[in-house]
């Protein structure tokens, strides 16, 4: 530890640098999302993976997922043992394949490891080299989290945190760089929760129905049931996905919704008499009630055509995959996980038929389309033609 120690006296520049590089970074996202938050919801992408998990899971896959096995990937060379280095070598690896998904990444990215890790003998050099080469590895691994020009100035912010991680744990031992990652995700979690500006609890009502918005803990482990019946709905999650998933469903009107923070709302509206609550009137009055905005925009539109009948007719899946359904459920999935601005003809939205779910685990949007044809005989594909109206709800 000596050489460390000689380093980190002389090179205290890594903790400057550091908190320069973070502080940039976040005064520069914030103020960029602050006077551009029609364009650009910076850390969307994020959001749109977080959205699949209950609170609970958000907070400890946040708190404590990333702030130890992050640290252990791209600060585990601090640890003395030399499995720290073995540790650390693999998990950087196998982190950026997950995210990028690129053999040609890792085929460019482990020589240059394997020669800073094991190779280079010159103790001050090596050690300057992991902390270069380890931050800005920790910054890119998180570019899939962010978008457009949010990425760059994420990274920035992600490299000096990570030249600050690095400086703590080098200084104070590794178990440092854990708790420092770990008050870093606290606070940024306060912000987008405790600390939100917005509170859309509350009733609203017209003649027809009654309606109530209620915060939902973030640690409970369970989640009300979401469920639409003529006379009573419950919906629950962000505030902006309750609402795209109120109105009734449209052919060529694709409702999304963007997140800003990750406090979850149970929605429940009951009707006043035996009549049926119209959703197009609880989503305009849902949106009026919390001042969401909503942002529309039009795009070349994808078609779900059933080009032999036959074979839908008589498709059937394996057992242990079958699910009855119909085209228009078919399509909300297939416009939420593959972002395809689908649009249907209003013949085919009740067409039931027996479907194969796990197709809808393909990742590859094209490969999905070739097998939805080539078994079942429904086409999908671009049509310059005809547009698909997209509204986005935003806080």
């Amino acid at each position: 530890m000596d050489i460390v120690k000689k380093v980190f006296s002389k090179y205290k520049i890594f903790l400057y640098a550091g908190v320069i590089t973070y502080l940039i970074g976040v005064i520069v996202l914030a103020f960029l999302s602050n006077n551009n938050p029609q364009e650009i919801n910076a850390q969307q992408p994020l959001f749109n993976i977080l959205q699949i998990f209950p609170p609970f899971i958000v907070y400890a896959l946040i708190l404590i997922g990333a702030s130890v096995f992050e640290e252990f990937a791209f600060r585990g060379w601090i640890i003395k043992k030399k499995f720290g280095k073995y540790l650390s070598f693999s998990l950087i690896l196998s982190f950026l394949y997950l995210g990028f998904e690129s053999i040609w990444l890792i085929a460019i990215v482990s020589p240059i490891l394997f020669f800073i890790f094991f190779v280079l003998k010159n103790e001050k050099l090596r050690l300057v080299l992991l902390i270069i080469s380890t931050s800005i590895l920790f910054g890119i691994m998180h570019y899939e989290n962010y978008e457009s020009w949010a990425r760059l100035f994420a990274i920035i912010q992600l490299i000096g945190l990570s030249f600050i991680l690095c400086y703590l744990g080098l200084r104070f031992g590794f178990v440092y760089t854990i708790l420092g990652h770990f008050i870093n995700n606290l606070i940024a979690l306060m912000l987008l929760t405790v600390f939100a500006n917005t509170d859309y609890a509350g009733k609203f009502e017209n003649t027809t129905y009654t309606a109530e918005i209620s915060k939902m803990s973030s640690f409970d482990f369970s989640s009300p049931m979401c469920f639409s019946f003529p006379d009573s709905i419950s919906q629950n999650g962000y505030i902006t996905q309750i609402a795209s998933e109120l109105p009734s469903f449209k052919t060529d009107i694709i409702y999304k919704f963007e997140i800003s923070d990750i406090n979850r709302y149970l929605l429940i509206a009951t009707s006043k008499s035996e009549d049926n609550i119209n959703e197009d009137q609880l989503f305009n009055d849902f949106v009026q009630h919390t001042g969401l905005v909503l942002d529309t925009s039009y795009s070349e539109a994808y078609i779900m055509i059933i080009e032999d009948s036959l074979k839908l007719l008589n498709y059937l899946p394996p057992a242990e995959n079958r699910q009855e359904t119909n085209i228009k459920t078919m399509s909300r999935s297939i416009r939420d996980i593959y972002k395809l601005p689908l649009i249907l003809d209003d013949d085919y939205k009740n067409y039931r038929f027996d479907f194969d779910w796990k197709l809808l685990r393909i990742k590859s949007s094209e490969e999905f389309i070739d097998r939805l044809y080539s078994e079942c005989g429904v086409l999908i594909t671009k049509d310059s033609k005809k547009q698909a109206t997209i509204v986005t709800v935003r806080e």
